[in-house]
């Protein structure tokens, strides 16, 4: 049998933002991490990914994918016919 868990990792991914951290009693939302929730590719075709972006320098010509574009996320929402 595995040993029981002493802590639990709670994650929120949402279509901007991806928060992280450990479910302690009375702790607020300044106690999780806060990571970009996109890939960026720039014009040297070098891939930046979540908290990668803060290391770029040039923006300009960046195409940026997130997981909620245009809508396509609400599909999965839909009941099944």
């Amino acid at each position: 049998m595995p040993p029981a868990l002493s802590q639990t990792l709670v994650v929120d991914n949402g279509a901007y933002t991806i928060k992280a951290g450990f479910a302690k009693q009375g702790a607020g939302s300044d106690s999780c991490s806060v990571i970009p929730n996109c890939i960026a590719r720039g014009r040297d075709r070098k891939v930046f990914v979540g908290s990668e972006l803060d290391s770029c320098k040039d923006f300009g010509g960046m195409g940026f994918r997130r997981p909620v574009e245009r809508v396509r996320a609400l599909s999965a929402l839909r009941p099944a016919e």
